[in-house]
């Protein structure tokens, strides 16, 4: 959202922002021509019908999300942690492989997940750094707090990236060429409250 207010100012683009909870759901989406902009992760290119943008606009890193409950948190390591799990997010399924003695609790989605930790039904989430930043600050989740890294795969971050319909491919330069006039000191700025560098562990 902090790149699409900026590049609206530049290009007098109106963005509406929409979300998905998966990302098959988002691309069916843009499939269908409910979108022109699609924002995710990993993948450069969802399939065969999009154009991506040239660069990647930064790195997302995973983080553990616990409640602001006052006790400090022990890691990802504690054993008999309640934990809920977004399937099919590689760090949540590299944390289920290593953590045998937790109570796993599947989810479909990121904000799924982070509501069981917030209501009190799971102990911590292993979410998007990203993600969370936003959904906590959208959602009001207030009573939840970044505890730092997921430090297995903190070295392994993934790109976000932006892609376009093929049907929209002019948008792709239009947003490209504004995104080359943003000074540098302009996008550390924008990376730096939710993407990059990555967080310090607490």
């Amino acid at each position: 959202p902090d790149y699409l207010a900026e590049l609206a100012r530049m290009t007098g683009l109106l963005f509406e922002w929409g979300e998905q909870t998966r990302r098959d759901q988002l691309v069916a989406a843009a499939s269908k021509g409910q979108g022109q902009l699609v924002v995710g992760f990993a993948v450069p290119v969802p399939g065969s019908d999009f154009v991506a943008m040239r660069r990647p606009v930064g790195n997302d890193y995973p983080v553990i999300v616990v409640r602001r409950d006052g006790n400090d948190f022990a890691g990802a390591s504690t054993p008999h942690q309640r934990v809920s799990m977004v399937r099919a997010y590689r760090p949540a399924q590299d944390y289920a492989e290593r953590a045998e003695a937790s109570q796993l609790l599947s989810s479909e989605g990121f904000e799924p997940a982070l509501v069981d930790v917030a209501v009190g039904r799971s102990d911590m989430s292993v979410q998007s750094l990203a993600v969370a930043e936003f959904l906590i600050r959208q959602r009001g989740l207030m009573g939840l707090q970044i505890a730092g890294p997921y430090t297995p795969l903190i070295e392994m971050p993934d790109s976000l990236y932006w892609s376009v319909p093929a049907s929209a491919a002019p948008l792709a330069g239009i947003l490209e060429k504004a995104w080359d006039r943003l000074p540098p000191e302009r996008h550390r700025a924008l990376r730096a409250r939710w993407l990059d560098p990555p967080p310090a562990a607490s």
